[in-house]
């Protein structure tokens, strides 16, 4: 089981840092992530925003502090657009709670996303990439 620690610059890390579950207790906690390649993982609680696409084949699930997000929208697409400044600041404006303030799950689903075609989404998250890597 990782949690949002497991999740940074834009890539599962710390693998080797996972809390190992016996079976059962792993199947029971599955039910909730079903993690598929091509998910997008954001964290919700604590650390705030950050995010990657699942692309990896590890047999895991996740804590309640990281969201995992299947949808039809290009992964990638949308992984960028979680990271915009607009919506990283959105999320720590609104996320409740005082020790461990969260932006959880209803507020997740709750958040509008400008939806171009399938092929411009995959063209624009392609293109924030190569500009990215020009600017790092």
């Amino acid at each position: 089981m990782l949690s949002a620690q497991n999740i940074n610059d834009n890539k599962l890390v710390d693998i080797d840092k996972a809390r190992y579950l016996d079976k059962v207790t792993f199947i029971e906690e599955n039910k909730r992530t079903q993690l598929e390649k091509g998910d997008v993982l954001l964290t919700i609680v604590a650390t705030l925003g950050r995010s990657c696409v699942y692309r990896e084949e590890y047999y895991i699930c996740f804590q309640r502090s990281v969201c995992v997000i299947t949808t039809m929208i290009n992964p990638d697409y949308l992984k960028r657009y979680l990271d915009c400044t607009y919506i990283q600041k959105y999320m720590v404006n609104n996320a409740t709670g005082a020790a461990q303030p969260g932006f959880y799950l209803n507020k997740v689903e709750r958040l509008l996303i400008p939806l171009p075609p399938l092929d411009e989404q995959g063209r624009i998250a392609e293109r924030l990439s190569e500009i990215i890597q020009l600017i790092q």
